[in-house]
């Protein structure tokens, strides 16, 4: 999870706490809208191989960008 949280850093200029935040809001809407423990094998299965990592890291970033526009007023 710290390399999500570091990418969310770096392509977002969050400080730590605040993409470690970000994070969190995340999963906790994508487990409030799909199936009990699907995001949990997700983010798990994931965190085990390299490449599923980077594309969850890319889709996490991206929705934490759509969130943070919305929360901000800023439409990208």
């Amino acid at each position: 999870m710290d390399e999500l949280i570091r990418q969310i850093q770096e392509r977002t200029g969050l400080s730590p706490e605040k993409a470690t935040e970000v994070v969190g809001v995340v999963l906790d809407h994508l487990r409030s809208v799909l199936p009990d423990g699907v995001v949990d094998q997700l983010v798990g299965g994931a965190l085990g191989a390299a490449g599923t990592a980077s594309e969850l890291t890319e889709g996490i970033v991206d929705a934490a960008k759509g969130l943070l526009g919305g929360l901000t007023g800023d439409a990208d």
